[in-house]
Order: C-alpha cells, then structure tokens, then sequence
C-alpha cells in the first residue's frame, strides 16, 4: 500500500462513518415504514418474493400481479431481506448500504481527478446531501443507481491503457459493464447517460494496435448493458405483452406520471442543480463549475480528466433530459447524479486551493493552500450541515423505527386463528402476517390499499387471470352491505373479530363509520403503538 493509498484510506473512514451516524440519524425511519407507497412498499414486496419463492412477484389476495418498479432494486435488495428473516423493510437497509458504497467510491474516484482535497470534498459532499440522506433511509432506488454510477466512473478511471502492450485493463472494463449492466436493471433510464460513457471507456484509446482490442474491449463494456436490456425486455413482453410496457404503464394506464413538467416544476429542478435545495449547496454548485472547467482544461493529456469531461457532457443532459421528457422532474431523480457533481466540485476545490498556493509563492503557498482548502470544503458542506444539525441533535439519540411486518406478526399469538381481522393498511402485507386461516378484510378499498385501488379503477388482471378475492367494507365513499352484513352476522354468531388500525396509514372513511349504524361498536384490546388493536362487539 502506497503512502497516498493510505492518507485516502485513512480520510475516507471518517466520512463513512460520518455517513453513517447522519443516515441512521436524519433519514426517515420513524412511523410506519415502506413509504412511500406503492413504490416502497413493492420493492420490499419484491425483494421477499425473491429471497423466499425466487419469483419477482407481488401476491395481492389470491392473486399474483407484476409489479411496476424493475427487477433491479428488489433483487440487489433480495439477499439484505433473506439476512433479516424474510422482512420487506429490511430493503431500506439495502438502500443505506448503498448510500453509504456511493461515499466509498467518490473518495478515491475524487482523489484520482483532484488530490486528497478533491477526494476529501467529494465524499463529503455525498456524506452530507439532505436529499441522499432522505432516499438512503426509504426502499427506493435512488441511492442504488448513484453508487453504480460511481463504481462505473471509478472503473473506467481505473482501465487506462497499460504502456507496455498498450491493452486495457480488462477487469476495470468489464467492472464498469457489471456496473451498468446493473444500473439499467435498477432503473431503466440510466443507459440513456451510461452508455455513451461505456462506449468512450471501450474506445478511448482509437489509435492502440491492434483493432481486436479495442472491439475486445468495446464488447466487455457493452455486453453486460445489452444482456441487461434483453432480459428486461423479456421480462416486459413475457409480463405486459409489450417490451415497451412497463409496470408505470400496466398500473396507471391512463398515463398518470410521477411529477409534472410545468414551469414551477422545471424551475425547481434548476435550483436543485445550482443548489438552491436539498441536493448539494450553492458552494458546492460554484465549485461544480469551476472543476468542470479545471478538467475540459486537462482533458487532451489526462485520462481521467477526459473520462469525467465527456460524463458531465452526456450523464448531466441525458439524465435531467430525459426525466423532463418523460414529466418526472422530482429532485429525487437527480440522486443518482450526485456522485458525478461531487466530484466536479472537488475538482474545483483543488482548482481554486492549487492557484491560491501558486499565488502565495513556495514559502507561504503551503499553509496558504491548506487553509483556502479547508474554507474550499466548508464552503461545499456548511449549508447541508446546518440543516441537518437539528435532525442529528435531536433526542433521542437513536430515531424510532417501526418495522410494520414484525409489529403485525407479533399479533399472531393474540389473535384467535378463525378470527376476522379488518385492517386500515395494504392487504400485501395483512395477509402474510395475519391471513393464516384467519379472514382478512380492508377498510377502504380505495384509500387503504393503493393496489386495490388500482385494480378496480382500471380492471386490472393478474398474471393467471384472476382478480384477488379480497373483501372490503367500503370502496371510496360507498359502502359494502353484503361485506358489513356478513361481518355483523359472524360477530352475532361469537366468532371474533377485530379492527387493527396503524397509525399513519389510509383513512378508514365509509367503511369503519357504517360500524356504528350496523350495531357493532370498537373496543380497545391491545395498544403497541403504531397499532392499535379493537375488538369488534356488538353494541349493548
């Protein structure tokens, strides 16, 4: 190990743990959990379904339906899952973990473009984004695609080709193929930014002898994104019939999108970008455009250099472009473009710290440099820290979470096996934890379960054909009467029933107030907040 490998390694551990403590501490890990909904709540679905049956799948009811998010988190996901017992929450922590591997990667890939300084900026640009920090504490797949888009830029930094035979590094080429291969499994609209950027890594070098290497290593960067793109459009014409349907379109068909790209809209994606929100800072933004320049600068004689000029020239665009196409202008969708701006904005910090030594002369350039380095990195992170600092001083000093899968199953010895179990939350995750020959019925069809919801408004089919054979007592303001009938007849015939109601999930609306008028009344059993469990009696 060389002296700089370990000063970097030694300035990395800090960040991630760093990292860590702002994740565990800022992200949003109270209340129930798997929000937010469907999104969330699929990729945990998912993720178990793969861990447990090896089927990416959601089982709604009687009835298997595909989900609408793609394989890729829920099967990055799946193994964080199986270590936690089987828990669909457990792919939030898939989705720390990845928040924390994109740390890892920009500090050394920062390093390489920019000294220590840079490095050091970059990771902690990363460490302190509000917005990272949010997604990493969600199952969502934001945190996932950065820290692939890190590990492909840090392998194709890493695949320069070798002086003695001129040939390239063929596992950092087939590293960053893995990588995109990977990233357009996760999220689909990564290829539109990664693939130009593979296609530079594989061909970089056009003059090296001969011409099979170069298409050799053309074909270790692209195969893994093509075999990826062949699988997913399996999978899409297999499930949709179409290998241009996705699960956005199979559950909304009508079109409904994400975001909006209204002026307001498109407005607020910019002041993401000069860092007027939650992303990065307006230092860090400044710095971003400073490093940008220092590298189309250092282009023609340094490789890494080139590599990163030509991502910010196609990943910026293609990504911010193509979500704006598609109405879907979240800040969220910029995440997987923080490790890049990171490291332009490390590369700044180096920028402006190297003219200032320069300027001071050798005696005074030394402690000149490292002080305009140190304001350079408070600069970039100040912002973000403050407004964390509430969040990572609050008491207690460990947030709350609240595993909504553990709470329900910790009910099964309370609750008699040929009970009836009315819920106000998904019945995706009712029946695995409380179905087992009890009899499963929802609040609201519409408000409780946006999976139901869905299927009713636009008679939707499972994969076998079947629509699930769940019950409600009410589907938006209209009530059930052959589901509360019945209900008041078992309630008369003494078989129990209950009412389980989580704190924070969908109103009960119509279908817990017909309770009343039908002669049964709620009766408080077990309280473990967020839930609350009632029995349901009939009115004396």
């Amino acid at each position: 190990m060389t002296r700089s490998t370990l000063v970097l390694a030694i300035a990395a551990l800090p960040l991630l743990a760093v990292a860590a403590f702002v994740r565990v501490k800022a992200a949003p890990r109270e209340g129930p959990d798997l929000k937010p909904r469907p999104e969330a709540l699929e990729a945990g679905l998912a993720a178990r379904a793969i861990a447990e049956r090896g089927e990416f799948s959601l089982r709604i009811g009687d009835a298997a339906y595909p989900p609408r998010l793609p394989p890729g988190f829920p099967l990055l996901a799946a193994p964080v899952v199986a270590l936690e017992g089987g828990d669909p929450s457990a792919a939030r922590d898939a989705a720390f973990l990845f928040g924390l591997a994109g740390v890892a990667v920009v500090v050394p890939l920062g390093a390489l473009a920019a000294g220590g300084l840079g490095g050091v900026t970059a990771g902690a640009v990363v460490a302190l984004s509000p917005l990272a920090i949010d997604r990493s504490g969600l199952a969502t797949s934001e945190t996932t695609s950065a820290a692939l888009v890190g590990v492909l830029l840090l392998a194709g930094a890493f695949a320069p080709w070798r002086r003695r035979d001129r040939v390239p590094r063929r596992g950092a080429l087939l590293l960053a193929g893995l990588a995109a291969g990977l990233a357009v499994a996760v999220r689909p609209s990564n290829a539109a930014a990664l693939l130009p950027l593979l296609l530079f890594l594989g061909t970089r070098h056009a003059l090296a002898p001969p011409a099979g290497r170069r298409l050799g290593g053309v074909g270790l960067v692209a195969l893994p994104t093509v075999v990826a793109f062949l699988l997913l459009a399996g999978h899409r014409w297999r499930t949709f019939g179409s290998p241009l349907v996705d699960g956005e379109r199979y559950w909304a068909p009508t079109g409904a999108s994400t975001g909006s790209s209204d002026a307001a809209s498109l407005a607020a994606l910019g002041r993401e970008l000069l860092g007027a929100g939650s992303l990065w800072s307006v230092g860090a933004a400044a710095l971003a455009i400073v490093g940008l320049v220092r590298l189309l600068g250092l282009a023609r004689r340094c490789p890494v250099a080139r590599l990163l000029s030509l991502a910010a020239g196609t990943t910026l665009p293609a990504i911010v472009g193509f979500h704006v196409v598609l109405n879907r202008t979240d800040p969220r969708f910029l995440v997987p473009l923080l490790p890049l701006l990171a490291i332009l904005a490390g590369s700044g910090a180096e920028a402006i710290r190297g003219g200032v030594a320069r300027f001071l002369g050798p005696r005074a350039g030394g402690p000149g440099g490292a002080l305009a380095g140190a304001l350079l990195l408070a600069a970039a992170i100040v912002a973000p820290a403050r407004e964390l600092a509430p969040e990572v001083l609050a008491t207690p000093r460990v947030r709350p979470v609240t595993p909504m899968t553990r709470w329900l199953s910790s009910l099964d010895a309370d609750l008699p096996r040929d009970s009836i179990v009315v819920c106000n939350f998904p019945v995706t995750l009712a029946v695995p934890a409380l179905g087992d020959g009890r009899e499963v019925i929802v609040t609201n069809r519409r408000t409780a379960d946006p999976h139901l919801a869905a299927i009713d408004e636009h008679g939707l089919r499972g994969r076998d054909g079947r629509t699930p054979s769940v019950r409600s007592l009410a589907s938006g303001d209209r009530t059930d009467d052959a589901t509360l009938a019945d209900l008041v007849r078992w309630v008369r015939e003494g078989r129990p029933a209950f009412y389980v109601a989580v704190a924070g999930e969908g109103r009960a609306g119509a279908g817990v107030n017909a309770l009343a008028p039908r002669g049964l009344e709620t009766v408080e059993t077990i309280a473990r907040p967020p839930i609350t469990v009632y029995e349901l009696r009939l009115r004396r």
